[in-house]
Parts: structure tokens; C-alpha cells; sequence
């Protein structure tokens, strides 16, 4: 018999797995995003499976060496990142308030376009190493990733930002 794995995404993330003893399967809408993973069984692999739910995610970028908020520009200071993209960095607290009305836009861009759909890899025991993860994760990945989006960019100057 086949393993299966059913779950929802959203926003490049798993919204909710399902299971045989469940039924949330009424509350599905003709726009949901469902993803049927076949898994390794525990007699396919003769001895224990792990499974991994992975998210796929832009790797962050490099992290400012001044605060963000173009009046102040501190450096040589601890600096911390916005929350929700990792794009800009402040010195601290008043630094981000002050400059989250010129941030949100940008912000709302980089936290809304996922790069792939989540995914499941299935291991036995024995390849669950850095190296086992890393060639499942490329091998799938390669069907997940959505290749006709453009990936991101944040626009670094106050031009306004572009609409993918």
C-alpha cells in the first residue's frame, strides 16, 4: 500500500496536514493549495522512516553594517533585524518605529512571494545526515520551486517598489 501524505499550504507553508482519522477535507475551497506526497514506508526501508516537513525559504541577505533609518545610520552598533523580511536593521526600537511607514511597502513585498511549496522527505534512519537531507531536499526542490516567478528584489533607494 502506498503512503500518502495530504496537506494544505499557504503562503509557501504548511497550513494543515491531514490524516485518515480526520475530516477537515469538507472545508477545502476550489482555490486551496493541496499537496499529496508519497513516503517511504517502514517495509519499503526494513527499518525505522523519518519524515521532515521542509519550507523552502530565501536565504537572508546580508545584514546591514548601519541602522536602516536613513536620519539616524548609526554603525558599530548592535543592530536588529526587521522581523518579518531581514532585510533592514535598526539600532533599536525608536529607529524602527520611526521608519516603519517608509518600510511596511517594502516589507509587505519581500514576506509575500514563497519561492516553492512545502514538501515532505522520507529517510530511513540510517541516511538521516546532513548530506542524505541535503541531496533529498535539492532532488525535490527542483520540482517544488516555482521558476516562473521572479524572485523578489527589495528595492534598496526610495523609488517605489515593482510589481512582479
Amino acid at each position: 500500500m502506498t503512503q500518502l501524505r495530504v496537506f494544505e499550504a499557504y503562503r509557501g507553508k504548511f497550513q494543515t496536514m491531514m490524516s485518515n482519522n480526520q475530516q477537515p477535507i469538507s472545508k477545502i475551497g476550489n482555490n486551496d493549495i493541496i499537496i499529496v506526497s508519497e513516503v517511504l514506508s517502514r517495509r519499503e526501508a526494513k527499518e525505522r522512516v523519518v519524515e521532515l516537513n521542509v519550507i523552502l525559504r530565501l536565504q537572508y541577505p546580508l545584514c546591514p553594517t548601519a541602522c536602516s533609518r536613513k536620519e539616524c545610520g548609526r554603525k558599530g552598533v548592535e543592530l536588529k533585524r526587521c522581523g518579518r523580511c531581514k532585510y533592514v536593521a535598526y539600532c533599536n526600537k525608536e529607529c524602527q518605529q520611526c521608519d516603519w511607514s517608509k518600510h511596511k511597502e517594502k516589507c509587505k513585498i519581500s514576506k509575500s512571494f514563497p519561492i516553492a511549496l512545502p514538501f515532505v522527505i522520507s529517510l530511513p534512519s540510517s541516511q538521516v545526515t546532513y548530506d542524505g537531507i541535503a541531496e533529498q531536499a535539492e532532488m525535490f526542490a527542483r520540482w517544488y520551486i516555482d521558476y516562473t516567478r521572479p524572485v523578489p528584489t527589495i528595492p534598496v533607494d526610495k523609488q517605489s517598489p515593482s510589481q512582479p
